[in-house]
């Protein structure tokens, strides 16, 4: 549920966990088991509000924690002198509720605005950024919660004496070793995370922006239905007793992404100090992306629609990762400054499938079967031919069981490559000129990418393109911009959907998949980058 849909703020009473794990047994109940219909329920507050007299929670709220826990007599909070000479804060921030405990430790610069504090929260936690957040500072003795300071979408929760909190510093919060900050991301599954100044150094030159010292333990996966529900799913991967229904948890189980390991804390290497400059690069690059005539349509349709929903300066950070040559002079060299260099070898390997459909359908094409298939001599010469029986289980003789030849048919048709016409498909014209060139039909592919029908198709076309350009692992970039971007966009991305989307660029990943694109970390080869990066680029 949005922030926007309470109008109850003013009634929450905190202490209601019991109450809350009713509620949510009874719209359970309501729904038959069915965990997505019984969340959709809670768009509706006059049905959240039956539902919760009945369960004995009247007045439970959604939004921001620090807005559904004011009250009338709350201090009101007074933005402290920054010192006069730069500090680092050592902070611990820990994932309120977790068990086992879920926590991370950072040095900070206390000059940092709390926007830029989020974007490494977020980072350091592994979250997608694709809800809603908010923090509230903490005065000592006032009570569990005081108003937040605002950002975009949480206006009518917050604190109306408090600047936006891309204007507040660090240090203008917090100040000394012990004072705390909330954070909470995600006012659905409220994760409420405790910031605690442990140490408070002076700021050295050479000294970075931020800088992670280390954690325990991943954070909950998107949309799991909040910590409590979490500690229940934790406590069944341990082979422990949970307290959830438990078809709910199996469901919730079932959507779990199959390698997620609650144990590792996935840090690796980040560099936040790293994320920082490249944020700035980003909000740089920011003001080049709308209008920028050197983009293909379908990336600028893109583009304008984020900038619609102020989501242009996360979007930018994967732009500035494509490394795309966006102030070429004039305008339509660009494309041709990312293909320079492009030798018939590369072009070659790219094309490889694409070329032996071709050379299997010949000039004069083949007849489909009477279902509209393509015939089994030429589906089992693509399986053996492209090597697909090392993994795809079958015969490899019929397109409708042998999904890798279907989605090979699809992208080749999407891609202007083949056409059906009066039961046989053909070559295009287009791909005959090119069947014999490889550097030709590689452009043909590039031009074929972004020719996507349909708004969403588009918009997730797009979005994976500029994902395939740049030089992070696509399954990560792809899947947390396609729940940020896409949900600010007005789609209903959860952590089912946020896969399936997939299906709306599957041109894209069949090219990049069938043409070696991928290397053993899912990172795009320098090939399939070239690719991507032309295909976003007018020609």
């Amino acid at each position: 549920m949005s922030a926007g849909d309470s109008p109850h703020a003013d009634r929450y009473e905190p202490s209601l966990d019991e109450a809350l794990r009713r509620l949510a047994d009874q719209l359970m109940a309501e729904h038959g088991g069915d965990a997505q219909a019984a969340l959709r329920a809670l768009q509706d507050d006059e049905l959240l509000q039956s539902l919760a007299t009945s369960a004995g929670a009247e007045g439970i709220a959604f939004g921001p924690a620090a807005a559904r826990g004011r009250r009338e007599d709350e201090p009101r909070f007074e933005l402290r002198e920054s010192p006069p000479e730069p500090v680092v804060f050592g902070v611990r921030v820990d994932l309120d509720g977790a068990q086992p405990p879920i926590w991370r430790r950072l040095e900070v610069a206390g000059d940092l605005p709390l926007s830029q504090v989020h974007t490494l929260l977020q980072a350091s936690f592994g979250w997608f950024d694709a809800h809603l957040h908010s923090f509230a500072p903490v005065i000592p003795g006032s009570g569990p919660h005081m108003r937040p300071f605002p950002n975009p979408g949480t206006a009518e929760f917050c604190a109306d004496n408090l600047p936006p909190e891309h204007e507040v510093r660090l240090d203008q919060v917090v100040t000394d070793v012990g004072d705390q900050l909330l954070y909470e991301y995600d006012f659905g599954d409220s994760w409420d995370h405790r910031i605690t100044v442990e140490t408070v150094r002076p700021r050295t030159d050479g000294d970075p922006r931020a800088r992670l010292l280390g954690g325990d333990r991943a954070a909950p996966p998107e949309d799991c239905g909040g910590i409590w529900a979490y500690n229940d799913l934790v406590a069944v991967l341990d082979g422990r007793a949970a307290t959830g229904p438990a078809d709910w948890l199996g469901e919730l189980l079932a959507q779990m992404p199959p390698d997620f390991d609650p144990a590792d804390a996935g840090l690796g290497d980040l560099d936040l100090d790293e994320l920082l400059d490249t944020i700035d690069r980003a909000q740089q690059l920011a003001g080049d992306l709308v209008g920028n005539p050197r983009f293909a349509p379908i990336a600028a349709e893109l583009i304008d629609q984020i900038a619609q929903v102020d989501q242009l300066q996360p979007f930018a950070v994967l732009v500035d990762d494509a490394e795309l040559p966006l102030t070429a002079e004039p305008p339509e060299t660009a494309r041709a400054a990312v293909v320079e260099g492009l030798t018939p070898q590369e072009a070659e390997a790219v094309v490889a499938p694409w070329a032996l459909l071709l050379q299997l359908l010949g000039r004069e094409g083949v007849r489909l079967t009477g279902a509209g298939y393509l015939p089994p001599a030429v589906v089992h010469a693509l399986f053996t031919g492209l090597h697909l029986d090392e993994h795809w289980i079958g015969k490899g003789n019929r397109e409708e069981l042998t999904l890798p030849v279907a989605q090979l048919r699809e992208s080749a048709t999407a891609l202007g490559v083949v056409r059906k016409a009066k039961g046989r498909l053909v070559p295009t014209k287009a791909a005959l000129a090119a069947a014999d060139d490889p550097i030709r039909l590689w452009h043909l592919l590039a031009d074929g990418l972004p020719r996507a029908r349909g708004d969403r198709e588009r918009s997730t076309t797009a979005l994976a393109l500029f994902c395939f350009a740049g030089r992070q692992p696509v399954d990560v970039s792809f899947d947390g911009m396609a729940a940020g971007l896409l949900g600010a966009l007005g789609w209903h991305v959860d952590a089912v959907s946020r896969y399936e989307i997939r299906d709306g660029a599957l041109p894209v990943w069949t090219v990049m998949e069938r043409g070696g694109g991928l290397d053993d970390a899912g990172v795009p080869t320098p090939a399939a980058r070239r690719l991507a990066r032309a295909a976003l680029l007018r020609h």
